[in-house]
C-alpha cells in the first residue's frame, strides 16, 4: 500500500534516511514518494511531525458485466 506526502511537508528531510526502499526524495518545494517502489512499511509516517505522509487512496473503478452494457444500449436507443 503506497504513502503520498501532501503541502504539510516542512521539508525536515527526517523521512528520507529513515525509507528502507530509498522512495522518499527531494521533489520541488517538498519531499515526494516514489510509489512503484514504497513497500507500506509507515516508517515515514510515525516519524514525520507535520503529518504530511498519507495512503494513497485506490482509483475507483467500475465493472460492466455484459448485461448492464446491453440494459444501457437499450436506453440510450
Amino acid at each position: 500500500m503506497p504513502f503520498a506526502i501532501n503541502k504539510k511537508c516542512t521539508n525536515c528531510t527526517l523521512c528520507e534516511p529513515e525509507c528502507p526502499t530509498h522512495s522518499i526524495f527531494a521533489g520541488k518545494g517538498q519531499f515526494v514518494i516514489n510509489a512503484d517502489t514504497c513497500e507500506g512499511c509507515q516508517i515515514c509516517v510515525k516519524i514525520c511531525p507535520a503529518e504530511a505522509i498519507a495512503i494513497i487512496p485506490a482509483p475507483k473503478v467500475h465493472y460492466l458485466d455484459e448485461d448492464s452494457e446491453d440494459e444501457s444500449e437499450d436506453d440510450a436507443g
